[in-house]
């Protein structure tokens, strides 16, 4: 960025925050970006974002303590944003959901966090297992076996399984 204010990046990105959808990257670019993503024109690692979805504390409370009952009816809107925000099917956001509530550890104002955390996890399994397309036959039922677990939120399970799967 020479000769370029050091806080123009920074402040794109932040304004791609408040107003997603889209925003100019330096040099003109057009970058699209979601619901909880950032625009930016180089490395965003070593950044973490974490989305409320439009929810409250308290909503996001009553939504995980409904996905640990089974009871994610009522809350069908807030789920579709979660998994819009994920990139995740509806079944996946309700399983983090309830990965995330059924943990005692997590307090009320970090359940944000804990599920960004637990769908960056999942989204990752997912892909690593979706990039292995082993010609070994134990290597494949291996890799067909850790798809279901990936989905159900078991990732230790999941992750031996893969590892498994790559030897």
């Amino acid at each position: 960025m020479t000769g370029r204010a050091p806080w123009l990046a920074p402040a794109l990105a932040a304004m791609a925050l408040v107003a997603p959808h889209a925003a100019i990257a330096l040099g003109g670019t057009k970058v699209e970006t979601g619901q909880c993503s950032i625009a930016n024109t180089g490395s965003a690692s070593g950044n973490t974002i974490t989305c409320n979805f439009g929810l409250t504390p308290e909503q996001l409370k009553q939504l995980t303590e409904a996905a640990v009952k089974g009871a994610t009816e009522a809350q069908q809107e807030h789920i579709d944003r979660i998994s819009e925000a994920f990139g995740i099917t509806k079944s996946a956001a309700k399983n983090l959901l309830k990965i995330v509530g059924e943990d005692p550890n997590i307090p009320d104002d970090k359940l944000a966090e804990a599920l960004t955390k637990v769908a960056g996890d999942y989204k990752r399994l997912q892909e690593q297992v979706a990039a292995l397309n082993p010609d070994n036959l134990t290597a494949k039922a291996l890799v067909e076996q850790a798809k279901p677990e990936i989905d159900a939120g078991h990732f230790q399970r999941a992750h031996s399984l893969h590892s498994l799967a790559i030897r």
